[in-house]
């Protein structure tokens, strides 16, 4: 399957729980705590990391400094902002679909700012993949399509998947290729999670003890899997093949969000089935269609 691909689909798969456990936590905190909760204790995990196996040098980050701001106020701030706030005031239905077209809109800008024009199998992959994820999250309500409209909630959530297309992109030109992807990433983070600091600091209200352990766990499973591992293993999967790839593997997403509300014991309707297979196909065809060429260099970054 290839480390890459690996990397991308853990980092897909962490993705998809942070809807249930996201909706979870602001159950306890405002969608700004959460976002500054998840963000803070990953950045804190991330530094520790770095400090102890990394041992960055400054001097090294010297000149990339703007970019590791724009990085961490669009790709993390940002999104993550606009994401929990979108949660809260919408259905999380509506917000996988929308986020489910981040590939898109990635593939779009790739295109435009680089020579890496998306293939033929790639477009139909996509359009493929997002029409069946788009089938699968829209069959977990009772009223199918008819419980998809469009409200303020709908826009901010599509600024996210911007946001999110945003990060995959840039960051494959502006990380440093001579500092490790930890120390880029553990750098975006930080600068994204002060920023959030600072909102919830202005903004949100103290908040309150938990009535119960669930919505603690649901934090814990938001930084620990959909922060930190998440955020390595898409950085190192962007950096061994490209962006094409993980943004078809992203599709997954709403997909793995299903299946663990599935798990929840929400049985699957005739649509989450023929959304599920459509995604699944798409994704396959395209990697069979594109295989890339095995390199010598193909090794864990971090």
């Amino acid at each position: 399957m290839g480390m890459g691909r690996i990397l991308a689909c853990i980092a897909v798969f962490f993705w998809g729980a942070a809807y249930i456990w996201g909706k979870t936590t602001m159950t306890w905190l405002t969608p700004l705590d959460t976002a500054t909760a998840r963000f803070g204790f990953g950045a804190i995990i991330l530094l520790a990391l770095i400090l102890f196996v990394e041992k960055p040098k400054l001097s090294s980050l010297k000149g990339h400094w703007w970019h590791y701001f724009l990085l961490g106020f669009i790709g993390i701030t940002c999104f993550q902002v606009g994401l929990f706030f979108a949660l809260s005031v919408t259905s999380p239905i509506t917000v996988a679909v929308i986020m489910a077209l981040s590939p898109v809109f990635t593939a779009i800008a790739e295109g435009i700012v680089s020579k890496e024009i998306p293939s033929i199998h790639t477009v139909i992959a996509i359009i493929v993949s997002v029409s069946g994820a788009t089938l699968a999250v829209l069959g977990s309500s009772d009223t199918g399509i008819s419980n998809l409209s469009l409200n303020w909630g709908d826009s901010i959530a599509l600024l996210s998947a911007l946001c999110f297309s945003f990060y995959t992109v840039a960051s494959r030109r502006w990380l440093p290729a001579h500092v490790t992807p930890l120390i880029n990433i553990t750098i975006v983070v930080i600068i994204g999670a002060i920023l959030l600091l600072v909102l919830a600091l202005v903004l949100s209200p103290m908040p309150k003890l938990p009535v119960s352990m669930v919505p603690v766990w649901s934090l814990v499973g938001l930084v620990i899997g959909a922060t930190v591992i998440a955020y390595i293993c898409w950085t190192q999967a962007i950096e061994r093949i490209g962006v094409t790839e993980p943004n078809l593997i992203y599709n997954f997403m709403p997909l793995v969000t299903m299946m663990l509300s599935v798990f929840r014991g929400t049985p699957p309707t005739l649509l989450q089935v023929l959304g599920s297979g459509m995604v699944i196909g798409g994704v396959t065809w395209a990697m069979v269609q594109n295989k890339p060429e095995v390199r010598g260099e193909d090794k864990l970054i971090v």
